[in-house]
């Protein structure tokens, strides 16, 4: 979806347009002026809002969030977390191991700002793996496809 700012902005250029047009063509001398004139509030509006903005205004973005509070040594940890927690069969294939870490971390990055994972991550481990399980199928797809290539 197209944020606010952008709409009133392309909104804006769309009705300067179509007045200098009018101009140019010299089409309907009364309504160029219009045109014209009621392109500038537009203008102005937009450019204003798209310049004037925080980018924390835009860390949800429908259900997901865009990474802009979270570090690569956020990341790293969150993949070493991950890896300290893997059972004995991944330990055996440190490569595949790692390749999920760090794309369940991606999705979490992606999915949640810092805060809301650490809020989760407080949470009872029943209630922790309602929130983190979905995110990781995914990626649990693509170790197991890594894994099949190895084998072969």
């Amino acid at each position: 979806m197209i944020p606010f700012e952008w709409l009133l902005f392309i909104l804006g250029i769309i009705l300067f347009l179509f007045g200098a047009l009018f101009i140019i063509l010299r089409l309907r001398k009364g309504r160029k002026k219009v045109s014209l004139i009621v392109s500038l509030p537009f203008l102005i509006a937009g450019s204003y809002l798209i310049l004037s903005t925080d980018d924390l205004q835009y860390k949800s973005v429908g259900k997901r969030a865009i990474i802009t509070d979270w570090t690569p040594a956020m990341r790293e940890e969150l993949v070493e977390k991950c890896l300290d927690g893997v059972d004995e069969n991944a330990r055996a294939y440190p490569e595949i191991a790692r390749a999920y870490c760090e794309c369940s971390a991606d999705t979490v990055m992606h999915a949640m700002t810092y805060e809301s994972y650490l809020e989760h991550s407080r949470l009872p481990e029943s209630e922790q793996e309602h929130v983190f399980y979905p995110l990781s199928i995914k990626c649990q797809q693509i170790a197991r496809t890594m894994y099949r290539k190895e084998q072969e």
